[in-house]
């Protein structure tokens, strides 16, 4: 008996395997005393054979894990993690550090839970609503503002390289005009979601 299996990848934000395995068997030769007219099969006179035992089945693969819950976004600027994205960008800038503010930090928290639970990546939320928009909405007042979005980078160091690497993220973080910052980190099922505000 022979068993085949097939799998199915497909890409939506991460790789997500699906898998369905069926059994092959070789079908028995057409019987020589049925009939493939209408009429009546005739009486096999051969015995029965014995029934093949059943298999012993596969053991089961381990279960896809959970996608991580949601939280609520957390206030303040509590999180170690978001906490070592502005300390990297303190390190960068050198003189004028970032102040971690807990407004700006729930707004980009809440950002990149928006992102993740609604399968997007833009500064513009399905909303219609832009960085500004969204630090306005919760209340904060700023002259100059900014945001950078990242996703995929699983730590903070990671995700301060890449910004670095790239012109206009580097220009948000080594910008003296801003004081305040705050991150927004979803797990987002081990493919984060990052955001950063600044603002004057």
């Amino acid at each position: 008996m022979m068993r085949r299996s097939l799998f199915v990848l497909l890409a939506v934000s991460a790789p997500i395997v699906a898998g369905c395995s069926g059994e092959l068997r070789e079908l028995p030769p057409l019987d020589e005393n049925v009939s493939l007219d209408a009429g009546t099969p005739r009486p096999d006179p051969r015995p029965d054979p014995e029934p093949e035992p059943d298999p012993m089945p596969d053991p089961d693969p381990r279960p896809d894990p959970e996608p991580d819950p949601m939280p609520d976004p957390q206030p303040g600027c509590d999180v170690a993690i978001e906490q070592d994205v502005i300390a990297l960008a303190n390190q960068a800038r050198g003189e004028a550090p970032l102040r971690c503010d807990p407004e700006m930090s729930t707004v980009a928290r809440a950002h990149s839970a928006d992102m993740c639970e609604r399968d997007y990546f833009d500064h513009t939320s399905l909303d219609g609503r832009s960085p500004f928009d969204r630090m306005r909405d919760a209340g904060i007042r700023f002259g100059a503002a900014g945001e950078n979005i990242a996703w995929g980078q699983p730590t903070a160091a990671a995700v301060h390289d890449a910004w670095m690497n790239s012109s206009g993220h580097r220009r948000n973080i080594l910008n003296g005009g801003y004081r305040r910052s705050g991150v927004g980190y979803v797990r987002c099922g081990g493919r984060p979601y990052w955001t950063q505000v600044f603002a004057d």
